[in-house]
């Protein structure tokens, strides 16, 4: 019988395209009736000559071939599921037409024919359906990792300074406490650098905010070019640069500061307008667990060598010592 099918469908080829397209062509309000009749007489061949091997081969190959490259860009085009399933549906009433008058009087032979048919449908809409699945699942998937993606960038942007790209206050504490912890974990050293500009109000009186805002900006840029990446750079507030040193003991640290200050001493911070002007830094050292062992302790030991170095003059790095 298959192979009996597959002949009375090529012999009606023509006029099932035909038919078929035009039905495509009435579904008023789908993707369909806005294709040309020529784009959907080409589909409807290609579908047939599917549904045809099926019956000559047994195989399911060539049709499941169109019906994937099929259905993957009806959903693109934004067809409805419904609309590709009814389309599919459309070729059954056709089809019957064309099995009309072809078996004579045995009415048996027509039933299995119709059968046939509808087996094959019922295997191609379950197809089409697995294929929409498969591409909302895509679709699902991409937006989650879009909507990943956008709250790593809202939840970075979250601990960082907007002005300068440094890490923010939050984040400072966070992590001097984390490394704090690790440090006394594997008996380690991390160190402490409280950063702050020299005469800063000056800059900004004589140049005016937008530049400062400039100053504070190439400032944590030359911080960061002389530093590894495992350092942390953070805006603690105002003018005022903290910098974690994670595996640094304090002899090390006080090199790094000392370099930090030699690199902003000699650099020339230029505005847009032509005028430039030259800053320094005062900074202060701890280190965990030498200075102090715990978060609030280290970083009062820093700033008491900050405010250590201001007093001695400013423009210079000062270790923290214990009082006698």
């Amino acid at each position: 019988m298959p192979l009996r099918l597959a002949e009375i469908l090529k012999d009606s080829a023509p006029a099932i395209v035909s038919d078929w397209a035009e039905a495509l062509k009435g579904l008023y309000g789908t993707g369909f009736a806005e294709r040309s009749m020529t784009e959907l007489e080409r589909s409807c061949k290609e579908c047939l000559d599917g549904y045809i091997d099926v019956f000559q081969t047994g195989s399911h190959r060539r049709l499941r071939q169109f019906i994937d490259r099929t259905a993957r860009l009806r959903s693109s085009l934004g067809f409805k599921l419904t609309e590709v399933q009814k389309s599919l549906l459309l070729f059954r009433d056709v089809s019957r037409r064309a099995l009309e008058g072809r078996f004579g009087e045995d009415h048996r032979a027509m039933l299995e024919a119709r059968d046939d048919i509808d087996r094959c449908l019922d295997v191609t809409i379950f197809d089409v359906s697995e294929v929409y699945q498969e591409v909302a699942n895509a679709k699902i998937n991409s937006y989650v990792q879009k909507i990943e993606l956008i709250n790593e960038q809202l939840e970075d942007l979250s601990l960082r300074d907007p002005l300068t790209g440094a890490q923010n206050h939050r984040y400072f504490q966070e992590d001097l406490g984390n490394e704090i912890v690790r440090a006394t974990r594997y008996a380690t050293p991390v160190s402490l650098l409280m950063l702050d500009v020299d005469w800063f109000k000056r800059v900004n009186d004589e140049h005016g905010h937008p530049f400062g805002d400039e100053v504070l900006r190439e400032l944590v840029q030359i911080i960061r070019e002389n530093l590894r990446e495992v350092d942390t750079v953070a805006r603690y507030g105002g003018e005022e640069i903290a910098l974690i040193l994670p595996e640094t003991p304090k002899e090390g640290a006080h090199k790094v500061a000392e370099k930090v200050r030699r690199q902003i001493e000699n650099h020339v911070f230029l505005n847009g307008g032509g005028a430039s002007a030259k800053v320094t830094v005062s900074i202060g050292v701890a280190t965990c667990p030498t200075d102090h062992s715990e978060k609030g302790g280290l970083v009062e030991a820093a700033d008491k060598a900050l405010y250590q170095a201001k007093a001695q003059g400013r423009n210079q790095v000062v270790a923290y010592s214990p009082p006698e």
